[in-house]
């Protein structure tokens, strides 16, 4: 698997597995600011990216003690296969989205989700911009790396690019999932981009529109 740690918590916010699932752990804030927990959201990823398929990897999350967390969205891509949990605060839910039939927030095929600190309503703008763009523009990597580097000048604080008084954005992080090249992760912060690689097992199911998963 590949799995950024975090130097203090252990855990991480995105993975990867030699079976094509891939995930990534995302803000759930329905008020105004982010709410604390005493048990680390990363720690979910570490134990759920042991699963072969992405249905697994939903119910590894699932059973897990969530009631010490902050709320959290994690995001589960295996295939053409997309879940979306929700961990409330009060419930954890989930979301069997069809991105074959009609995407979600983007044209059919794509998944945009956005998420603040702050509150996700502040940044739902983010995804009617990127509604806009699949609508209009081929879906491709090269797509996506520019709607992640895509800032507003009169709205900052909001763009996906985020830059505000004492917060900004300082890294992105992508998996690229294809059939005859196995997974990358790229990492790109101040202009440096690094890249590893993991190999396919013979077992993992990556059969998605264009031939490629992209997170």
């Amino acid at each position: 698997m590949l799995m950024p740690r975090d130097a203090q918590a252990g855990g991480t916010w995105i993975a990867a597995n030699d079976r094509g699932v891939v995930m990534t752990m995302l803000n759930f804030n329905q008020g105004r600011a982010a709410v604390s927990g005493s048990v680390s959201r990363g720690s979910v990823i570490p134990e759920a990216i042991q699963a072969a398929r992405g249905s697994e990897a939903i119910e590894i999350a699932a059973a897990m003690h969530h009631e010490e967390m902050a709320p959290f969205r994690l995001v589960v891509a295996h295939a053409s296969d997309l879940y979306e949990a929700r961990w409330s605060g009060r419930s954890f839910d989930v979301i069997e989205h069809a991105i074959d039939e009609r995407g979600v927030c983007g044209a059919v095929g794509t998944a945009c989700f956005a998420s603040s600190g702050l509150g996700d309503a502040l940044v739902e703008p983010r995804l009617d911009l990127w509604a806009s763009w699949t609508q209009e523009q081929a879906i491709s990597s090269e797509l996506q790396d520019a709607f992640h580097d895509h800032q507003w000048p009169d709205r900052p604080e909001i763009s996906v690019r985020m830059e505000r008084e004492a917060a900004r954005t300082v890294s992105v992080t992508a998996v690229d999932v294809r059939p005859e090249h196995g997974i990358e992760m790229h990492y790109q912060t101040d202009g440096v981009r690094s890249v590893v690689r993991l190999s396919l097992g013979e077992t993992a199911a990556v059969g998605v529109p264009m031939g490629e998963v992209i997170v």
